[in-house]
C-alpha cells in the first residue's frame, strides 16, 4: 500500500492525509534517506540509538514541522510492522487495532496544538517493537510489578500494565471484552491462572475518581481496581486529556464547562486543588 493508502486504512480524515502527504513528499528524499534509515533502525531495535535525535533534524532540513514529520515516519514504518506481525502469526486485526492509535494520537494533536500530527513519539516503540497491543479497547503490555507489599505478587513479577487510548467511550462491555480478548492473547503464559492487571493513570487518582458521577464509565472502570498508590501532580500534565488544551495557572477560569467531566475538574481546580495519577491492580 502507499502512505496515503496506510491512512486511509486507518481512518485519517481526508484533511489530516492532504497534508501529512504533501509533508512525506518534503521529507522522503534522497538526502533524508539516510536519517530515515536510522530512525526506523532506532525505533524497531533496542540498542540502535535515539529514534527521536534524526526525526529532529529531519523536520528540520526538511522545514516540516515536527508533530507532521513525526507521523509521517510512523506511517512510513507501518510495512514494516505489519510484516513482523506475519511472521509472529499475530492476527491481523491486531494489528489495525493496535496501530489504530495513530488515528488517536494524530485527533489529540489536533485538538491541542492546532497541527496534523503527534506529539507523544516517545510512546510508540512499544508499538513498533511489538510489547504494546490493542486488546479490544484497552492497550495491554507485559511490566515488571514495582512493589513488594501486595500479597499474591512478587517484585519484579509479570504483570499486564493496561492503558486506556482516548478512542471513546468506556463501557462496561468494552472493558469486559478487551480483559477476555486480553486472557485470551497472553494465555499461553499465563497457564490458567488469572491475569494481573496493573494500570497507572490519572483516571485512578482518589480525588478525581469522587468527580466521576456514581455509575459513569469512568467511575465503574476505576472501581474495578484495588488502589495501591496515588501522587499528586502539580504540574497537571494530564489536564490536555480532558480539556484540550495544556495546563495553564492563569487561565483556569477560561477552561469550558461543556461536559459534567469539565464542569466538575474545572471547579476542583479553581478551588486550588491539583490534578494526579492513581496505581491500581486487578485480576480478572
Amino acid at each position: 500500500m502507499t502512505a496515503p493508502e496506510w491512512m486511509a486504512r486507518l481512518g485519517f480524515p481526508a484533511e489530516a492525509a492532504e497534508e501529512l502527504e504533501a509533508a512525506r513528499q518534503k521529507i522522503e528524499t534522497e538526502a533524508l534517506s539516510p536519517l530515515l534509515a536510522a530512525a526506523q533502525e532506532a525505533l524497531f531495535f533496542d540498542g540502535k540509538g535515539d529514534f527521536e535525535v534524526p526525526l529532529a533534524e529531519i523536520s528540520r532540513v526538511s522545514g516540516v514541522r515536527r508533530e507532521t514529520a513525526d507521523m509521517v515516519f510512523l506511517v512510513s514504518c507501518l510495512p514494516r510492522l505489519a510484516e513482523l506481525y506475519r511472521e509472529r502469526a499475530i492476527p491481523e486485526e491486531i494489528f489495525w487495532n493496535t496501530m489504530g492509535d495513530l488515528r488517536f494520537k494524530l485527533s489529540e494533536c489536533c485538538k491541542t496544538r492546532g497541527v496534523w500530527g503527534l506529539f507523544a513519539t516517545f510512546w510508540y516503540p512499544g508499538f513498533y517493537r511489538l510489547e504494546r497491543f490493542g486488546l479490544g479497547r484497552l492497550q495491554f503490555e507485559r511490566y515488571a510489578f514495582p512493589r513488594d507489599d501486595v500479597p499474591g505478587l512478587l517484585k519484579g513479577q509479570t504483570v499486564y500494565n493496561c492503558h486506556i487510548p482516548s478512542s471513546g467511550p468506556l463501557t462496561p462491555e468494552l472493558v469486559d471484552d478487551a480483559f477476555r480478548r486480553a486472557k485470551e492473547f497472553f494465555a499461553e503464559e499465563l497457564h490458567g491462572a488469572a491475569m494481573p492487571v496493573y494500570c497507572a493513570s490519572w483516571m485512578l487518582y482518589p480525588p478525581q475518581i469522587a468527580l466521576f458521577p456514581e455509575g459513569s464509565n469512568l467511575r465503574r472502570f476505576a472501581e474495578r481496581f484495588t488502589i495501591l498508590d496515588s501522587a499528586p501532580d502539580p504540574t497537571n500534565g494530564n489536564l490536555w486529556r480532558v480539556f484540550d488544551r495544556p495546563w495553564e495557572k492563569d487561565k483556569v477560569s477560561e477552561l469550558p464547562e461543556d461536559t459534567t467531566l469539565r464542569r466538575a475538574l474545572k471547579a476542583f481546580l479553581q478551588s486550588g486543588n491539583t490534578m494526579g495519577a492513581g496505581y491500581g491492580l486487578l485480576w480478572v
